[in-house]
């Protein structure tokens, strides 16, 4: 499926006008039913979508193990996702939601100081995670094609082992992290990058699955610290060239 198309546009630039075609990011609708309930709606990158439903399930404790999906299907010309899961859940409070492009009327199924403190002491070189931060900004194919997406990775360390986009920065990361759950990817030791702010849900998806570290391009929220400082995650924020700001258990790094 086609991720952008080229249209004719006009342009303005120092006082004149030119007529040039610019290549625009597409914006696809896929419906999500869970065991046969239409529940929500993405407005996403039609991309990786079977990891985009799978992150869904796991980041809102609809689901909480791979074993508890029985099956992911995708029909991409009508725009519609099927999940079929064990758990009994109460499909009224997910029907009719709307996972807009910028991450709005989503919701959140877990309490945020419910989720356990990782007791995690691993540690990273610093110059190895700024050098990722480097190759993270500019590692976005389509980014540099459209200028209209969001980018999420995650890394050892050293190596990126995920890399996925979407014009969506929420739907960016439970691509992530669906790819983590259905391939059997402990994220306990992992980072993850993101070029997308750092809300307190975007924290409680890492939380979840105990990623130890996000690194973000943007800002952080006062909860996402908040957070990130009860829960012992390390968080940093505007990671561009040879710089960040540390907003939480910046021990895990070595100087």
């Amino acid at each position: 499926m086609n991720l952008f198309k080229n249209i004719d546009i006009e342009k303005y630039k120092n006082g004149f006008i030119d007529k040039v075609s610019d290549n625009i990011i597409i914006e696809y609708i896929l419906k999500l039913f869970i065991n046969n309930v239409e529940t929500t709606s993405f407005f996403c990158t039609p991309s990786a979508l079977k990891y985009l439903v799978a992150g869904y399930l796991q980041s809102q404790s609809i689901i909480e193990r791979k074993e508890d999906i029985k099956k992911i299907s995708i029909n991409e010309n009508e725009g519609k996702a099927e999940a079929e899961i064990s758990k009994e859940i109460n499909i009224s409070a997910f029907q009719n939601i709307a996972i807009m492009s910028s991450g709005e009327k989503n919701i959140c199924m877990h309490e945020p100081f419910k989720i356990r403190q990782l007791k995690n002491d691993i540690k990273y070189s610093l110059k190895d995670v700024i050098k990722l931060v480097e190759k993270f900004n500019n590692g976005s194919n389509l980014f540099n094609i459209t200028g209209g997406v969001h980018s999420c990775a995650a890394a050892d360390g050293k190596n990126f082992i995920i890399f996925q986009e979407d014009i969506g920065r929420h739907n960016a990361v439970d691509k992530v992290l669906g790819q983590a759950l259905l391939e059997g990817i402990d994220l306990k030791d992992k980072i993850i990058f993101t070029s997308g702010r750092i809300s307190s849900e975007m924290l409680l998806k890492a939380a979840k699955r105990e990623v130890p570290m996000v690194v973000s391009v943007s800002a952080p929220t006062a909860l996402s610290v908040e957070l990130a400082r009860k829960l012992n995650i390390t968080l940093a924020g505007f990671a561009r060239g040879d710089r960040m700001n540390l907003y939480s258990c910046s021990e895990r790094l070595i100087w």
